[in-house]
């Protein structure tokens, strides 16, 4: 018996079904979508056409059934499904993008991922979140550098690379500033400023160019600080001269009396403040010296008679013998002249030069002694108040004052007196 054929007949069925076990286990290929676009744009300046970039990294035709989107719907550019790529190959979608976030879902033939889903994120740019935090709505700005805080927050920019500008409506940019990396923003606002209200205004433009703005009303009070005012604006005459930040009144034999008035600065009469120190150095031949609202309206001159009218007021006997200046006066006098109403020194307030006819006088403490002494006085519409030295010393109603504008100024007769923090305000602010 012959097995031969036999066994070539199994043999050959045998390795038939190896080759066909081989041949049905061999992988023809795989398409795979890679998708190398990022949509999640985040806070853009305005919207414009994005390109999706589809490619086909796999071994086998990629075939893009659908797009969908969840929450946001961009628009796609115009295409016919399926889409069909080749291994290795590409092609950019066209899509005009909508504020807002979602999804899209690329629907594919992809084994590993036949809904690749792609974020979507994008965000209308907003203008910069300003905030002027001080002084707030309403606000008296007194006679002294006075800074302006604000605060400022974006999203498209930080905020140190953004520039701001404060503005007044009355005077214009007065600051340009950069804040530091929290926002925080400081502008000085110096006492230059035109007197009365004002709006004041913080603007600021991102990147973007989106504005913002932010507006307090305030109100600049009128007056002056002494040291500030110019030269050519302070009228000095006899015995007066500037000193260092005051002034001084220096007495001899041709100059006994003096004058100092800022011209500039005009005050409603019967609503100021005065603030200074004075310090008498030599009381010797001090006759005395005054703080003086002079009437502008009816003024000829900053100087009156000297001796016992102190620079102000009028008498025969004075010497050097001159007008009455028109206006009030709060004086200190040091010697008794017989229109006085006390031969002890002390303090009055007189109108238009009228010695003799003291509205409120009390008798002054010792203020010779060669230190420095501070003084307050307020002149209202019908109160007369004076502190000295943190002490009141005059708090008189008085018959009610007649507005006019003025000049307020020192006068002094004789000695050497030097005054100095002269700070001249209105009480109220002008509308």
């Amino acid at each position: 018996m012959k097995y031969y054929p036999l066994c070539m007949i199994l043999c050959g069925c045998l390795d038939y079904s190896l080759t066909k076990d081989i041949d049905t286990s061999t992988d023809d290929g795989v398409p795979m979508l890679s998708v190398n676009t990022d949509l999640s744009l985040g806070t853009v300046c305005s919207l414009s056409t994005e390109a999706l970039r589809l490619t086909n990294q796999g071994t086998a035709t990629l075939s893009i059934s659908e797009l969908l989107f969840e929450g946001v719907t961009w628009q796609v550019d115009e295409q016919t499904f399926p889409l069909v790529i080749e291994p290795g190959q590409d092609i950019d979608l066209s899509l005009s993008p909508q504020y807002g976030e979602g999804t899209l879902v690329i629907a594919s033939n992809d084994p590993q991922n036949p809904q690749t889903r792609v974020p979507l994120a994008v965000f209308e740019n907003q203008p910069p979140i300003l905030d002027i935090l001080s002084p707030t709505d309403g606000d008296v700005i007194d006679l002294f550098p006075t800074e302006m805080i604000g605060n400022i927050s974006d999203d498209m920019d930080l905020a140190e690379y953004i520039l701001l500008q404060w503005r007044s409506s009355i005077d214009g940019v007065f600051s340009i500033e950069s804040s530091d990396t929290t926002g925080h923003t400081v502008a000085q606002w110096v006492p230059y400023h035109t007197p009365g209200q004002h709006l004041i205004q913080l603007m600021a433009s991102d990147s973007c160019g989106a504005t913002a703005t932010d507006i307090i009303g305030i109100c600049q009070r009128n007056g002056y600080v002494a040291s500030e005012v110019a030269d050519v604006d302070l009228v000095l005459e006899g015995s007066a001269l500037r000193s260092g930040s005051g002034i001084s009144f220096a007495s001899n034999f041709t100059s006994p009396v003096g004058a100092a008035f800022s011209s500039s600065t005009q005050l409603i009469s019967n609503g100021v403040a005065i603030d200074f120190q004075f310090l008498i150095e030599d009381a010797s031949d001090l006759e005395g010296f005054a703080v003086v609202g002079l009437n502008t309206d009816l003024s000829s001159g900053f100087l009156g008679s000297g001796a016992g009218c102190l620079g102000y007021g009028y008498h025969d006997s004075c010497s050097p013998m001159s007008i009455a200046l028109p206006g009030w006066a709060v004086e200190m006098d040091f010697r008794s002249n017989e229109w006085d109403p006390s031969e002890f020194p002390h303090i009055a307030f007189h109108q238009n030069g009228r010695q003799d006819i003291p509205q409120v006088w009390r008798v002054l403490p010792d203020v010779t002694d060669q230190s420095w002494h501070h003084v307050k006085i307020e002149v209202r519409e019908t109160l007369l108040t004076v502190d000295l030295d943190g002490q009141n010393i005059v708090l008189h109603e008085m018959a009610e004052q007649e507005a006019f504008p003025s000049y307020i100024g020192f006068v002094s007769s004789g000695g050497k007196v030097t005054f100095d923090s002269i700070v001249v305000s209105e009480l109220e602010c002008a509308e």
